[in-house]
């Protein structure tokens, strides 16, 4: 028997030992290579899913927070609108709400280069180009849209123009703009569900890869990856849990209103696609608060949020359980309802009148709201909600609130809007074409009748020849804000003839123009009258300049009056239109210091047949040489009216008894025919 010494089985066992040494060495020394090299690989996988997470985030902050200050800067300008309409338009109120405006531009300008930066830290990420082109790719991204809704909110806010006719339609583009369902607001809109459904899908990539790295790391070492990993994944949860978190608020924010909570259209529309309410809806009635912006000042900008809330619960107060009400814009909530609903239990127009007419008290505050209704039937999809929603805003323009009848929406109601959009197209058309001309009424003095200057009236013909009376697009022009360019047209065409009569030896007098209170306000209106002085080729100013009376109560504005009274300097004189039809004080005509009284034709034609229209004109008449002013009579057509214009001291007639409007060819044969008589006798 082979005897084994202690010596000889430590020595194995130190052998094996040693050889178990080395195997565990390297094993271990293998297994923390490769841990080492999985948390390296791990680190940076994480390292760079966090980075770019963290680039989302920025990136998706400063975007909302501009979105934020867009609508914000919106805000102002409906305080700006309200502060243009008082009195003096250089008022206290109307400069801290300018401050204010700056400050909000100069933040959108940080906020553009803000996230301009942050979408630069993108670029090596696949969705880049995806954001790239809605932010920067022309012809319509969203950097153009704010540029040019930042250009537009600069010059609305330093328009002086505000409350002429038609003026509101210059600052629609802007509000239009910043609202939610207003251009920008839609790419932002856009641009945020992009952002949402991509912080999302990043958010799963990082709990897939999570869990693939925990599992691959837990194979290696289990105990090395419960005192190395499990703690970052710890981090790495909470991490997740905020993105999820930022997830929902940037799906709350993208879908529901957040000052009533309910949801907005984008929020309607996916409601509406549910298979579980497909067809279920017929009928979409919009309920739009008219006097918001008067709410807006008594309730403050602290409260404000509160009066939305507590309309919206009177609102689902006088409507059937089962109507779905959601926030259509800034001023509207829509509402819609079941065919069943109209079957089982309709609408009872007279108690929701009643209802949302009531008082709503905000903190200590007491606000009567004024709205208007409108409904749309037929099926409300996801596909025609938009359309569902200007259908109702055309029929809400037929409310009346003292009828409990809810106005629906009519083809003919598009069609109406449809013709007046295609008229004012084929307007500015005819501006680019110079299809406006001025056809002249000679005036006479009253007592010679003989031509002693003219009145330069707007006629449109087309290139077929068709002329078209002031009556047929002049009220357009004013709404559509077009007027103040035709009248710019019709003062070159005038410079131009009366430069000619003047080469053909002939005297026209002084010519007088109608002018716009728009017109009036403009920023280079004396610079651009220069102008027409100069084409006339005199140097003295033979234009005569007519505004209607609603025009004269406008003195008090800074603006016109200092218009006024620079034309007046350059030799232009200053005509009252209209006289005794309209609403001007008497110290209107003091005010603007006027030159000529014209008395309007309306009070001429009944003369021979009202005993007070004649005491009106001859008192008319009087005043005028009491005030050393000039007085023009319109409308005369018969000799009876001359006569008796005459006879009380009239200086001058106007009317088809002597001329009617006629074009600059016929106007030379009259005036060479007069004229030349003149010198022959």
């Amino acid at each position: 028997m082979k005897v084994i010494s202690y010596k000889n089985f430590t020595g194995s066992i130190n052998q094996d030992l040693k050889r178990l040494s080395t195997i565990s060495s390297v094993a271990y020394f293998v297994a923390t290579l490769v841990l080492c090299g999985t948390i390296m690989f791990s680190y940076y996988t994480l390292r760079n899913i966090l980075i770019e997470q963290s680039y989302l985030n920025d990136f998706g902050t400063s975007t909302s927070e501009l979105r934020l200050t867009i609508r914000e800067s919106s805000l102002y300008l409906s305080d700006l609108k309200q502060a243009k309409k008082q009195p003096k338009s250089e008022s206290r109120l109307e400069q801290k709400i300018t401050q204010q405006i700056n400050t909000a531009l100069l933040k959108i300008e940080n906020l553009k280069e803000k996230t301009s930066f942050h979408l630069s830290q993108l670029q090596r990420f696949d969705y880049f180009d995806r954001f790239n082109t809605m932010f920067n790719n022309r012809p319509d991204n969203i950097w153009m849209k704010l540029d040019q809704y930042v250009a537009r909110l600069k010059e609305v806010s330093a328009e002086k123009n505000y409350g002429m006719p038609g003026a509101e339609l210059l600052w629609l583009p802007v509000e239009a703009t910043a609202a939610k369902n207003g251009a920008l607001g839609l790419s932002y809109e856009t641009a945020l569900n992009e952002l949402q459904v991509i912080t999302k899908d990043r958010a799963n990539h990082l709990e897939t890869t999570l869990k693939h790295l925990s599992m691959f790391s837990i194979l290696i070492v289990l105990l090395e990856i419960l005192l190395i990993f499990y703690p970052l994944k710890q981090h790495l949860g909470r991490v997740n849990t905020n993105l999820k978190t930022a997830h929902e608020k940037l799906y709350l924010q993208a879908n529901y209103d957040q000052q009533t909570n309910l949801p907005n259209t984008s929020g309607i529309s996916k409601q509406l696609s549910s298979p579980s309410m497909e067809a279920q809806y017929d009928s979409l009635m919009i309920v739009s608060i008219l006097n918001i912006e008067t709410i807006s000042r008594i309730v403050g900008p602290t409260h404000f949020d509160e009066f939305f809330k507590q309309f919206s619960k009177k609102l689902a107060y006088a409507l059937p359980a089962d109507s779905m009400i959601f926030r259509a814009g800034d001023n509207e909530f829509g509402v819609v309802q079941k065919s069943v609903t109209y079957t089982n239990k309709p609408l009872d127009v007279f108690s929701l009148q009643r209802t949302l007419a009531g008082k709503i008290q905000v903190h200590n505050t007491i606000v009567y709201p004024e709205y208007k209704l409108g409904s749309a039937d037929g099926a409300i999809k996801t596909d025609n909600l938009l359309i569902k929603i200007i259908d109702a805003r055309l029929s809400a323009q037929h409310y009346n609130q003292a009828e409990p009848i809810l106005p629906k929406y009519q083809s003919s109601m598009r069609l109406s809007i449809d013709d007046e959009n295609l008229q004012i197209e084929k307007i500015r058309i005819a501006i680019q074409n110079k299809e406006f001309v001025p056809y002249y009424q000679i005036k006479v003095d009253a007592k010679t009748g003989k031509a002693c200057g003219m009145e330069a009236l707007c006629r449109w013909i087309d290139s077929a020849g068709h002329m078209t009376h002031p009556g047929g697009f002049i009220p357009l022009a004013e709404k559509s804000g077009l007027i103040s360019e035709i009248t710019w047209q019709l003062l070159d065409t005038i410079a131009a003839d009366y430069k000619q009569w003047r080469e053909h030896g002939l005297n026209p007098g002084r010519i007088a123009f109608n002018a716009a209170e728009m017109m009036l306000r403009e920023a280079d209106f004396v610079d651009r009258i220069k102008a027409v002085i100069i084409k006339t080729g005199t140097s003295q100013c033979p234009l005569d300049l007519e505004i209607t009376e609603n025009v004269a109560l406008e003195f008090d504005s800074e603006s016109i009056a200092t218009a006024l009274a620079a034309v007046r300097e350059l030799g232009m004189k200053l005509a009252l239109d209209d006289f005794g039809t309209g609403y001007a004080s008497l110290s209107s005509i003091v005010n603007l210091d006027i030159d000529t009284i014209k008395v309007d034709r309306s009070f001429v034609q009944l003369i021979s047949t009202s005993g007070d229209a004649r005491n009106i004109v001859a008192s008319i008449i009087k005043l005028c040489q009491q005030l050393e002013k000039k007085s023009v009579v319109e409308g005369v057509e018969t000799e009876e009216e001359w006569a008796f214009c005459r006879d009380h001291g009239c200086d001058e007639i106007q009317g088809f008894l002597f001329h009617k409007p006629a074009p600059y060819e016929h106007v030379l044969c009259v005036l060479s025919d007069e004229q030349q008589l003149s010198k022959a006798s």
